[in-house]
């Protein structure tokens, strides 16, 4: 804007900068695929509190999977953000299903399904009290008394006009309609269809069918691939977008065995790293464990673990059991595996103590540590203690025991005077001495992800930009104060920056060819820090050291 000079004095103006910055990506939302009492099915919610999961999937009750305690684990352990997809089966004798009652001429289901729906009663009723609005029609959701609880009153949708006296038949059946719609589109419980007859009052019905799934490992298998394998529509965690998920834990795929479990988080692992996220995979069952069937979701399940179960002098199965063959490998730097399961109490059973898995724990530490510290910390040491937990499955590690869990990719929790219950390892799945990869280290990899995602979230602005000089100069300039903001953070090794990382985008880097292509590439290179997992003390102890004559 051209401004007039006219008296002397100092005149403002105000530019718009043209220079763009890296914002950094979030590294901490951790996504949970489980077996849930409620909730919506087969589509990522987010939960930044175990209130707000419990109002949405049920609290933990004698029916829970391992699921549920993972998630109030996480978030006990510093979790501030957890992406949940409920899985479901949808065909099938297996199949759940949603109570559903007739309230004349409106039909109402329940919005999700499962054997909680039952629990639900609908009523039709004109608004205001002694002296009615027969013009209107409320729906009153509640939950009936019950021999422990009063009847509570849930949820009331009103504006549902009622036809007028001698309204036509289409009139009725369009109000009908209208009513459906309303009911669907503002009811946080149910959802609603026209019936038959005009609209009126109706007295309170308990909903009715509701049907939890009958969950077998294959079936849980299927749901789990479901979820993650684009058809139709796309996965949930794809519909998230632009938001996205770091962290990945399904808890409950600890009940189908070596060879399920394998392919289950094969599958998942390829799907993390593919987004440039992180799978925690979770060891098998204590041995304990295997004495009596396991409840998995609403429903037993056998199981056919074997020999695969851990306990005290069987740890060396992690390693080379079949387990071990499924999940150990170069290529698995995108996943890591903390042993044993923990003991946490259950409110389903008077707070008595219960083993789970303890992928939601660590989840909870891995959110914390980047948080206080950054993503380039690994997520272990006297820094990550356990919170919520009473013991460990397996009480015996010592430094032996650990050193060969350790050299081999297996990360263990262990417990220490003073300090407590601790993340004591830092490896990914392809972290075994053996392989000699550089993202042996969870940190490591997790960074190298967080940098690719910043970059790749914040420079979208480049495209249709002119490709040459210009652009590859700002290109250069925003990666690298990006990077040099790690670099000071601590995030890369090196003495000066020039030693911790490189930014080139140029003529070197893009041709003329990549120019006709549309094409601009930048090359961004990094020297991560490696956690330091050994240290080592040399004393010298010698006689007269110090003396004075």
């Amino acid at each position: 804007m051209t401004t007039t000079l006219t008296y002397p004095g100092v005149y403002l103006s105000e530019t718009a900068s043209a220079a763009h910055t890296v914002v950094p990506a979030t590294t901490n939302l951790t996504a949970f695929l489980g077996v849930f009492s409620r909730g919506p099915v087969n589509e990522a919610v987010l939960v930044s509190s175990w209130g707000e999961f419990e109002r949405i999937y049920g609290p933990i009750d004698a029916n829970s999977g391992m699921a549920s305690y993972c998630i109030q684990q996480f978030f006990l352990n510093g979790g501030v953000g957890a992406w949940i997809v409920r899985l479901d089966i949808k065909e099938g004798a297996s199949a759940s299903a949603a109570a559903k009652v007739s309230l004349g001429a409106i039909e109402v289901e329940a919005r999700n399904p499962g054997k909680w729906s039952e629990s639900l009663a609908a009523a039709l009723k004109y608004p205001g009290g002694l002296e009615p609005n027969k013009t209107q029609l409320e729906l009153v959701v509640t939950e009936p008394k019950t021999e422990t609880k009063p009847e509570v009153t849930l949820e009331r949708i009103g504006g549902i006009l009622v036809p007028t006296t001698g309204a036509s038949d289409a009139a009725i059946a369009a109000a009908a309609q209208a009513a459906a719609a309303t009911i669907t589109a503002n009811s946080r419980y149910l959802k609603a269809k026209p019936g038959s007859g005009a609209l009126a009052e109706h007295a309170a019905a308990s909903l009715a069918g509701g049907k939890d799934a009958t969950w077998t490992t294959a079936e849980f298998a299927k749901a789990v691939k479901a979820a993650l394998t684009t058809s139709a529509s796309a996965p949930p965690l794809d519909l998230i977008a632009p938001q996205v998920f770091n962290i990945m834990c399904i808890p409950d795929s600890v009940w189908c065995g070596p060879a399920v479990q394998g392919e289950i988080c094969g599958e998942a692992r390829n799907y993390c790293k593919a987004r440039q996220a992180f799978l925690l995979v979770d060891p098998a069952p204590p041995k304990s464990w295997l004495k009596a069937p396991a409840v998995f979701g609403s429903s037993t399940v056998a199981l056919t673990i074997g020999e695969v179960g851990v306990q005290t002098g069987e740890r060396k199965k992690l390693v080379g059991s079949e387990w071990g063959s499924k999940f150990i490998g170069a290529e698995n730097d995108a996943a890591a595996v903390y042993y044993p399961w923990v003991e946490v109490a259950n409110p389903a059973n008077n707070d008595q103590p219960i083993l789970i898995p303890p992928c939601g724990t660590v989840a909870g530490i891995f959110a914390a540590t980047d948080t206080a510290r950054g993503v380039w910390k690994a997520p272990a040491g006297i820094e990550a203690a356990l919170s919520g937990i009473s013991g460990l499955a397996d009480t015996t590690i010592n430094d032996t025991v650990d050193g060969e869990l350790n050299v081999t990719g297996i990360n263990v929790l262990r417990t220490f005077p003073v300090y407590g219950t601790l993340v004591w390892g830092s490896r990914t799945l392809a972290g075994a001495d053996l392989f000699g990869k550089a993202t042996k280290y969870v940190p490591v990899r997790r960074l190298a992800d967080f940098v690719e995602q910043s970059l790749v979230q914040s420079l979208r602005w480049a495209v249709f930009e002119p490709n040459g000089p210009t652009l590859w100069a700002s290109l250069t300039l925003e990666a690298s104060q990006f990077m040099t903001g790690l670099y000071h953070a601590g995030a890369f090794s090196g003495e000066t920056a020039k030693e911790a990382f490189s930014v080139v985008c140029d003529a070197s880097t893009t041709s003329p060819e990549d120019q006709l292509n549309g094409i601009v590439n930048i090359n961004v290179s990094f020297q991560a820090v490696d956690p330091a997992e050994f240290v080592v003390l040399n004393l010298h102890l010698g006689a007269g050291v110090g003396a004075t004559s």
